[in-house]
């Protein structure tokens, strides 16, 4: 809106809307209709509370209370430190295939048993970095768009 009208003022626009809003629902009829509903409710509520507490005590004395916490986000805390862990552990699987291919061609031996280990390297770091970043995009949740990779690459 700023954009289109810099000039603008939005409380001006919004004051009687709001002012009729509040007149509406905080008028002394509305209050007081409110007020007397409430009130018409509070004997019933009084009749039922005794009993209430009496269940409640008696729950508590024979260990039936339970309290239960919802937690919706720690709930999902175990499987989210799994899925990390299971990462970290990848990760440092390649890391050290990755590592070890760069000693064997550092150190320059030129023999089979050297070339095989130097390919076996190669091909556990370049899978193990591939799985990871599989992983990383189906975890994530995002659609993964090889459009977006080609056009990238082509440049």
């Amino acid at each position: 809106m700023r954009s289109l009208y810099p000039d603008i003022d939005a409380m001006a626009l919004a004051r009687p809307f709001i002012k009729q809003l509040m007149a509406g629902r905080y008028s002394p009829s509305e209050m007081i209709t409110d007020s007397f509903s409430q009130l018409m409710g509070l004997p019933d509520l009084l009749k039922q509370l005794p009993g209430q507490i009496d269940q409640m005590l008696h729950d508590s004395q024979s260990g039936n209370l339970q309290v239960r916490s919802l937690t919706p986000q720690l709930d999902l805390l175990p499987q989210t430190v799994h899925h990390l862990g299971s990462r970290l552990v990848l990760m440092g699987f390649a890391f050290s295939m990755t590592m070890a291919t760069t000693v064997f061609l550092a150190i320059g031996q030129r023999e089979i048993f050297h070339y095989w280990l130097i390919g076996l390297g190669t091909v556990t770091s370049l899978s193990s970095w591939t799985v990871l970043l599989a992983w990383h995009f189906v975890q994530s949740g995002r659609p993964f768009r090889v459009t977006s990779l080609l056009q990238f690459l082509r440049r």
